[in-house]
């Protein structure tokens, strides 16, 4: 009944906090392909502080929809269809823009046309790849999670967060074991999403501000 309730009831914040993230992506994207960083690099003035303040600020949005993902997916019924239709989304945008590339008269390799036909294998964008593969094992991860107690499931994403975020930032990234990538693949979603579905079971609105 408390699954049912949890499904029923939609979460506002949870939408906010969707919006606000993928400004942050928006940011991010705009600093980065844009070329925003590497136009102030050299100089440690003024518009380099800014330009890493604001990137500092905005380099967790893909964090946050991973832990959105667990906190509303722990719940929530599978649905096999939705990586064919995630797949099938994908396949459609890249075989799109290299087709128009190539009737435009760009130079269009065999290997574009390669990522075009598999763009989640290939890694032709590496929150896709990794969100797939989550995918895959989410109906294994949330048997596990909901055979977990509270207590255990506590400590599950306690000790994930000191051994795959703590302790790489302690070492610099210097241990790649821990530090998967820098969080761009899809072990550290996993572990964020296990994190998320423990955000869920405690029950975030108790500690609302009306409340408090």
């Amino acid at each position: 009944m408390k699954n049912l309730t949890f499904s029923q009831k939609r979460n506002y914040g949870l939408d906010l906090l969707r919006i606000v993230s993928m400004f942050m992506i928006v940011v991010t994207h705009v600093l980065g392909k844009g070329g925003l960083r590497s136009s102030v690099e050299g100089d440690t003035d003024a518009y380099f502080v800014v330009t890493w303040i604001i990137q500092v600020l905005v380099y967790g949005a893909v964090n946050c929809y991973a832990l959105i993902s667990g906190y509303v997916g722990v719940h929530s019924r599978y649905r096999y269809s939705k990586i064919a239709s995630i797949w099938l989304q994908v396949f459609f945008y890249t075989f799109s823009v290299t087709s128009i590339f190539t009737f435009s008269g760009f130079p269009v390799t065999l290997t574009n046309w390669k990522h075009a036909f598999f763009p989640i294998v290939s890694q032709e964008y590496w929150y896709i790849t990794a969100y797939f593969g989550l995918l895959i094992f989410m109906p294994i991860i949330n048997r596990g999670i909901n055979s977990l107690s509270d207590k255990q499931l506590k400590q599950t994403a306690l000790l994930l967060f000191i051994v795959f975020s703590i302790s790489p930032a302690l070492m610099n990234n210097r241990v790649d074991g821990f530090s998967l990538s820098k969080g761009f693949e899809m072990t550290w979603l996993i572990i964020l999403y296990i994190i998320g579905a423990y955000l869920q079971r405690i029950d975030l609105d108790k500690f609302s501000v009306k409340k408090l």
